[in-house]
């Protein structure tokens, strides 16, 4: 499997197991002793106050429009096909409403075709619809060549996202456009989380999946922030086999990870798919206070944790519905032959218990997205 972002939520149903299996004496509620450490006073601590200023302009509840400002006709009579290959997965299951949403606005047809159980004759049957447009997410240049290789083929133009922008993506052509997560200034932003958390004394464990073109620019985003600003370092790694992501046993690797590196003191679960079983099974060994969790994708449940002090303090986030819309839109450039946008302006966000969106929600930007798109297109 060559990207597990979007592994399933069900992991919840599995807390149960999760807890018992951690083999606990008592859960640890509460993350007060690194928060704690954050109140230094910034004046006297340089990486406390480089982290404050780098994350300001990444915490505002809400977010400006910086995507495109005009936008040609709508093209009319299109047919655009999901290629819905994380069937298991709730945040696919929104792209897929969401993707709904968009194209019956522009007043196109869509189409989800399940490719999850075999993705390269997935695509081909896809392809045998003859749609004008394609949507994935998670297609990667490296795993995914012979099916990239088929719509390169066909010429049928295909946006991407939820993968990294790496010269291997950008420049395969069976990837027109990718909507971009920024996922290396993710990684510094949870870097600079990590080092606020701490008190400038950040010893960071990296607990994440198989490597893959987002996670190398996130880990890379991390380096490069201690290593210009200081204030922490990555001490630990340990990377998760892709089968027991959304398992009872995600949570028995997370705990031993904490207790085999006892020099860590916060650490980076890759995505919410992950933190959704690392974070109960932590608390649940009395090990929440000692090693923190901050995650990826701005998920509702993950976002709880945060909000009931339950082990995870932050969450870097992205709208996977403000993409989906930035996906057709870019579509309906393409049709009209108008040059794409460099950055299709879906925000980012660092989100701690200061910030949270309401409860039982999950990130969505903070603006009325499909509102600003469809007056770009003319519709209602």
């Amino acid at each position: 499997m060559p990207r597990s972002r979007l592994l399933p939520l069900v992991a919840l149903a599995a807390t149960a197991t999760l807890l018992t299996a951690a083999g606990c004496a008592r859960p640890d509620h509460g993350t007060a002793p690194a928060k704690a450490a954050a109140g230094n006073d910034a004046a006297a601590n340089p990486a406390v106050a480089a982290a404050k200023q780098f994350t300001a302009a990444y915490t505002s509840t809400t977010a400006a429009w910086t995507g495109p400002t005009s936008s040609p006709p709508v093209a009319p009579g299109k047919t655009i096909v999901f290629l819905n290959r994380w069937t298991f997965s709730e945040t696919n299951s929104y792209v897929v409403e969401t993707a709904k949403q968009a194209a019956a606005a522009l007043g196109w047809k869509f189409v989800a075709v399940d490719v999850s159980k075999d993705f390269n004759a997935g695509v081909t049957q896809a392809l045998q619809l003859k749609p004008d447009g394609l949507i994935s997410q998670v297609t990667e240049a490296d795993a995914d060549s012979q099916a990239l290789a088929q719509i390169a083929a066909s010429g049928i133009p295909h946006i991407d996202f939820t993968i990294g922008t790496t010269d291997l993506n950008t420049k395969n052509p069976g990837i027109t456009h990718i909507v971009d997560y920024h996922y290396y200034l993710q990684g510094q932003l949870a870097a600079a989380e990590a080092v606020l958390a701490t008190g400038g004394q950040a010893r960071l464990g990296l607990f994440r999946a198989s490597p893959n073109s987002s996670n190398q620019q996130e880990i890379q985003g991390i380096k490069d922030y201690f290593a210009q600003h200081g204030g922490g370092s990555v001490t630990a790694e340990q990377q998760i086999a892709d089968g027991l992501i959304g398992s009872p046993q995600l949570g028995q690797a997370a705990v031993a990870f904490v207790q085999g590196h006892p020099d860590v003191n916060v650490v980076w679960d890759e995505f919410d798919g992950i933190a959704i079983g690392a974070v109960p099974a932590v608390r649940a060994a009395g090990l929440a206070s000692k090693a923190p969790q901050i995650s990826h994708e701005g998920d509702a449940p993950n976002l709880d944790f945060i909000r009931n002090g339950q082990g995870q303090i932050g969450d870097v986030a992205v709208s996977y519905g403000w993409a989906t819309w930035a996906a057709f839109d870019d579509l309906n450039r393409i049709f009209n032959k108008v040059p794409l946008p460099q950055d299709d302006g879906v925000p980012v966000r660092l989100l701690t218990a200061d910030n949270l969106p309401p409860a039982g929600q999950r990130y969505e930007g903070g603006y009325d997205y499909a509102g600003h798109y469809r007056t770009l297109w003319g519709v209602k």
